[in-house]
């Protein structure tokens, strides 16, 4: 979501038509959202209601799950029609590129509610407290911003860009930098202070001070802020080199780290 998101407003903010924004972004956002679709579906008890989708007249509209779904397919299109159009201007059989413009526009929508409606799914998740958090919504977007600012990052380093290359890596290193901040702050914001019942707070002390301590302080801490310190050098030198790609792996990692026991403390407190 965050790629998609970032190149559409790389695009509309700087007019940067380099082969980052028009054929890899979209192509490294259609590959996560299908190990997206394929793990969603994989994890659903019966997996062939996964066509319920297609039918838009079967589903729970109450459903998160199911609305989900919805933005999880219209931003798969929106992407899907970027990467065509993106690619044909790369292998010189047409030029559309003026279209991507305008898809930009409702990619940024879709983008967005790709990335946060999983804050509305685990709002439904009863006996979960610590998933119903009212800012998860806000930490899902910091969070996108840093996944897709990190692979953009590091994909812009790795091909030859054309049309201005050095300031749209500026301009990613630079949302990397905001991303990372806020996920820090809204990190600080979310475990400093009281939570509302005794379950939320149980699983808040099992990933501060419980057994996924080491991993939240050193994983999704230590390295967001590695992260960040290193997306603000490479946005101040002129020559982002290999620190482009070092903010970019590290980002996910710590994303990654922070994911997983953020999930596994959500599920470790007993219901009772």
């Amino acid at each position: 979501a965050g790629a998609g998101a970032l190149a559409a407003l790389l695009l509309l903010m700087t007019g940067s038509d380099s082969t980052l924004v028009t054929t890899v972004a979209p192509f490294i956002a259609v590959v996560f959202l299908l190990v997206t679709s394929v793990l969603l579906i994989w994890d659903l008890k019966q997996p062939k209601r996964f066509v319920f989708l297609l039918m838009p007249w079967m589903l729970n509209k109450r459903s998160w799950l199911a609305i989900g779904g919805i933005f999880l397919g219209l931003y798969s299109a929106i992407a899907g029609v970027w990467f065509l159009i993106g690619a044909a201007n790369f292998l010189g059989l047409a030029d559309f590129v003026s279209v991507i413009t305008i898809l930009a526009w409702p990619a940024i929508p879709a983008a967005i509610m790709t990335a946060g409606y999983t804050a509305f799914l685990f709002g439904q998740a009863e006996g979960r407290d610590l998933w119903q958090s009212p800012v998860l919504f806000w930490h899902l977007q910091a969070q996108a911003v840093m996944a897709g600012a990190g692979v953009l990052l590091v994909a812009g380093y790795l091909i030859d860009l054309t049309g201005g290359g050095f300031p749209a890596l500026t301009w990613l290193a630079w949302a990397l930098f905001i991303g990372t901040v806020a996920n820090l702050l809204i990190l600080t914001v979310e475990y400093a202070g009281k939570h509302s019942t005794r379950n939320a707070a149980v699983a808040a002390h099992m990933l501060t001070h419980g057994r996924y301590k080491r991993a939240f302080w050193g994983g999704a801490l230590g390295l967001s802020v590695v992260t960040a310190v290193l997306a603000l050098v490479g946005a101040l030198v002129e020559n982002l080199g290999l620190l482009a790609v070092l903010a970019g792996v590290i980002a996910q990692a710590s994303l990654l780290i922070y994911e997983s026991v953020y999930v596994k403390a959500g599920q470790d407190v007993p219901l009772s």
